[in-house]
């Protein structure tokens, strides 16, 4: 489970992970996709996913939710009658073609509504989400390993409260989660309930998770760096106890640009001091440490990615 800002939000970066991990290791599954595109630049790799009108949402970045449960991906979504969403395999290429169960992730509540699930070409179930107190569920559609479709839709009877679908195959191998969240700060994810976080995943089940911010904190400029490693140490131990089988690992942003008075491109100051803090809560809280600015070149390595041809960065 790969936790981030918009560089994870569009699956650049988690895209490239997943292809990696899974030519090595083997293809599991596609992974957890947010119910629908909670951000303009919401997208992932090698899966078919779109959805229809009807969907609102909260998120940990705002609108708020007041119970503080968003999910796996930090996006709630309520469906009105005749909402849909589709989630589904890629026709090409080499990844993503195959699929066996998709796991409908939503929230049980005494005035939980309906839907269908349906399988193109297939059989359509009908699932009500109602009972007795909230609770975290999952709802589990099964098909013969290969490729498949399933359409979500409500249906009214009350609120549909569901946060994403995961696809999985029942074959040895990797999943790989994208789980990024435009504008997002690791200090929004203090608003996730703990309860439920751990709800979430102990029906996820990861053996890692990754947190990988720092990109908007650059924005913030000056930064009290106690209480921002105060604030690293104290979301890696929310996710040691949410998830406690699983490795918890910080990686770094990347590294990022400012423009200097004569007009050239200089890293920031703050991100090096961003990197230094986060090493310094990682390894005092017991999580693994990667450095993405040293391993993509350090000082001045995104000016020179953006101005590349062909280029591997936008100017922004």
């Amino acid at each position: 489970m790969h936790y981030g800002d918009s560089v994870i939000t569009s699956d650049y970066v988690s895209g490239t992970m997943r292809r990696k991990l899974q030519e090595r290791y083997g293809d599991s599954g596609h992974g957890f996709i947010l119910i629908a595109n909670p951000w303009e630049w919401y997208f992932h790799n090698d899966v078919v996913h779109y959805a229809q009108e009807g969907w609102s949402s909260s998120r940990i970045t705002g609108p708020l939710t007041k119970d503080g449960t968003y999910g796996l991906g930090g996006v709630s979504f309520v469906g009105a009658p005749g909402a849909s969403a589709t989630f589904g395999t890629v026709e090409k290429g080499k990844y993503g073609t195959q699929v066996s169960r998709f796991d409908l992730y939503y929230l049980e509540q005494p005035t939980g509504g309906d839907a269908t699930l349906a399988i193109a070409g297939g059989e359509t179930t009908k699932l009500s989400t109602r009972g007795d107190q909230k609770v975290s569920r999952v709802h589990s559609v099964t098909i013969p390993d290969g490729p498949g479709k399933l359409t979500l839709r409500a249906t009214g009877n009350g609120p549909l409260r569901v946060f994403g679908v995961a696809l999985e195959r029942d074959t040895p191998g990797v999943v790989y989660d994208a789980l990024g969240a435009n504008g997002a700060r690791m200090k929004l994810w203090e608003g996730m309930d703990t309860a439920h976080w751990a709800e979430q995943m102990a029906l996820r089940k990861p053996a890692l998770v990754v947190l990988q911010f720092g990109t908007n904190e650059s924005e913030d400029g000056w930064i009290n760096m106690a209480e921002y490693e105060k604030t690293v140490a104290t979301i890696v131990g929310r996710v040691k106890a949410a998830a406690p089988m699983a490795s918890v690992l910080v990686a770094s942003p990347l590294d990022r640009a400012e423009k200097a008075d004569d007009g050239s491109f200089r890293t920031k100051k703050v991100i090096v001091r961003l990197i230094e803090g986060q090493r310094k809560a990682a390894k005092a809280s017991g999580a693994a440490f990667w450095d993405t600015f040293r391993a993509m070149g350090g000082e001045g390595a995104i000016a020179g990615w953006a101005l590349e041809e062909p280029a591997r960065a936008q100017k922004d």
